[in-house]
């Protein structure tokens, strides 16, 4: 995926860092000439474009025709939503924009943009590991010893017309397939052509699992 992300903040960057470790290709656009000059040279992987990401020369210098998705992380909540409804109107269907202010996540959110607030994610984040230790070790993928694949069925044709039944090791489980707009479970269920698959397998098993779906 192309994905622009606005904003020097540590949620801006270390969100580009994640990103980029994941066959992304990130773009991120730091005002201040030091920062984007030590967050290039920290991260090689990384286009970092040292400019103002209020001003539309800016935006218009990132090719936003081409970008799945636009992160808006200034420290701005005014400059955020702009630049989010500029690149909605250059076609991203993908639109973050950081707010400090949770009554705006609703109004975000009705007109296509996802508002994001640090604070109430961490508080979620925090609730989640508290409530349910076990759950959040399977989710948090950073910290647990599991991750989550996301991976389209035309990647394994094989598997068209199987049962999710079929679909299971010592070491992943299939927790769901997404086709159209819906989450399908039920072991009796079986993959569809333009589904994608949701599943859950132990960490450095990439390999592995790979070749296990092959082989079904």
């Amino acid at each position: 995926m192309h994905i622009v992300i606005l904003g020097s903040s540590l949620f801006a960057k270390e969100l580009a860092k994640e990103l980029s470790g994941n066959e992304h290709k990130v773009f991120i656009v730091i005002k201040d000439k030091d920062t984007a000059v030590t967050m290039s040279t920290e991260n090689s992987n990384i286009v970092v474009v040292n400019a103002d990401p209020s001003k539309q020369a800016t935006l218009d210098e990132l090719d936003l025709q081409n970008c799945d998705a636009l992160v808006a992380a200034t420290e701005k909540e005014e400059v955020n939503v702009l630049a989010c409804l500029y690149a909605k109107n250059k076609g991203v269907k993908k639109l973050h924009a950081r707010t400090v202010n949770p009554d705006t996540l609703e109004l975000l959110n009705a007109i296509e943009i996802k508002g994001l607030n640090p604070e109430i994610t961490a508080a979620h984040d925090i609730t989640l590991h508290l409530n349910k230790p076990l759950v959040a070790e399977l989710v948090e993928t950073h910290a647990g010893d599991y991750n989550i694949m996301q991976t389209p069925v035309s990647d394994y044709k094989n598997l068209v017309g199987k049962k999710l039944s079929l679909l299971h090791g010592d070491f992943f489980v299939v927790l769901t397939f997404y086709s159209g707009k819906d989450f399908i479970f039920g072991a009796d269920k079986e993959v569809k052509e333009d589904s994608t698959l949701i599943i859950m397998y132990k960490k450095n098993k990439e390999k592995e699992l790979s070749k296990a779906l092959k082989s079904l």
